[in-house]
């Protein structure tokens, strides 16, 4: 098995097995970052080929973001070797790289969110759909939103729900003094990309509500930053919020999670979030926005609080929790009584990968 990463980085590189042969890094791993800094970081490296592409990309982008995805892998080299299977994990750029630049008799393509949030790629995606067997999504409401996007791929679109095991989140070591403070107050943690998709407007309002009404709070964000400005008008409109802890990427988010009091995921949209499973494996109480798959992960009042896509009514939830020790508690409880890994759900890809041999 080979095992191509085109930034190969992160928390789980450790934990990769022996048995997978990571293949050489093919091209530049900035080339694909934000398109600014992936043409100014080429250029000052004299990568001027790559830049041209890149800055192409980005011109086609503007009016049609699947063509200039589907540019912007042309300058990615081909695989030599001939494969059975290929799967690509992220879907658009990595998908059409797989069906043009991947030899193998058979092609999987995995897509993680509620596509009808996310048709920008549709027309791109629908060209090269038609060239792979299989069609992944993570939640039977994500398929259904696919289906309604793709009604010609139908028969070829699956469900095969994000892993979430409860072993491989406790082989990360306890640190008891993760947060290095010595507040003594509510530890409130939201993990996952910084950005207005993510909520992190609706984390100001909230904060600055609690803070407002008097309640000790922290709340901490555990993940990159990918959008600086609209995180500084939200500093400005709520007066910077002194008590947000922006700790960036780490390689073990499970720490912090294990030491929150609270964990908060204000999404606008998921396919089935990750975070928020691995909350529950933690027996931490949840609070999440109702996003349209969310239903799939939580039972309202059960296992954790779902709440309006406001930044009023996630205040409300995190105050909820505050305020009713023995809410927590059930929640716990409930979480420990019915949550638990899934690691069932990979024999769902055998068999996509034995399908029609």
């Amino acid at each position: 098995m080979d095992l191509l990463l085109f930034n190969p980085t992160g928390i789980f590189m450790e934990l990769i097995p022996t048995q997978v042969n990571i293949l050489p890094t093919i091209i530049e791993p900035t080339y694909f970052a934000n398109g600014k800094k992936a043409v100014s970081f080429l250029i000052k490296n004299r990568k001027i080929y790559l830049a041209i592409y890149r800055l192409l990309s980005c011109f086609l982008w503007i009016f049609d973001k699947g063509k200039g995805a589907a540019f912007m892998v042309k300058a990615v080299p081909k695989l030599k070797k001939k494969y059975d299977v290929a799967i690509d994990y992220n879907g658009q750029q990595i998908l059409y790289y797989m069906v043009e630049k991947v030899h193998a008799e058979k092609k999987i393509s995995y897509f993680h969110s509620d596509y009808l949030k996310w048709p920008f790629y549709k027309n791109a995606d629908r060209k090269y759909y038609k060239l792979v067997s299989s069609i992944v999504t993570v939640s039977d409401e994500c398929v259904e939103s696919m289906k309604k996007v793709f009604p010609e791929y139908t028969d070829k679109i699956y469900c095969i729900e994000n892993i979430n095991s409860e072993k491989t989140v406790n082989l990360f070591p306890l640190n008891s003094n993760t947060f290095q403070d010595d507040f003594d107050g509510v530890r409130i943690v939201t993990v996952g990309r910084v950005c207005k998709d993510k909520g992190i407007d609706l984390v100001f309002e909230a904060l600055d509500k609690l803070l407002n009404d008097g309640y000790k709070v922290r709340w901490y964000m555990v993940g990159p930053v990918t959008d600086e400005e609209f995180c500084q008008e939200c500093r400005i409109q709520y007066g910077g919020c002194a008590e947000l802890i922006f700790l960036g990427a780490t390689n073990n988010p499970y720490d912090y999670m294990r030491n929150a009091d609270i964990i908060v995921h204000p999404s606008r949209f998921e396919g089935k979030a990750v975070a928020i499973e691995e909350a529950k494996i933690l027996r931490k109480p949840v609070v999440a926005t109702n996003f349209s798959t969310v239903n799939n992960q939580l039972v309202d009042g059960e296992t954790g609080l779902i709440v309006e896509m406001n930044g009023n009514a996630v205040y409300e939830g995190v105050k909820k929790l505050i305020d009713n020790q023995e809410l927590a508690d059930y929640i716990i409880a409930k979480q420990k009584e019915i949550c638990r890994g899934n690691e069932e759900e990979i024999k769902k890809l055998y068999w996509l990968m034995e399908k029609g041999k």
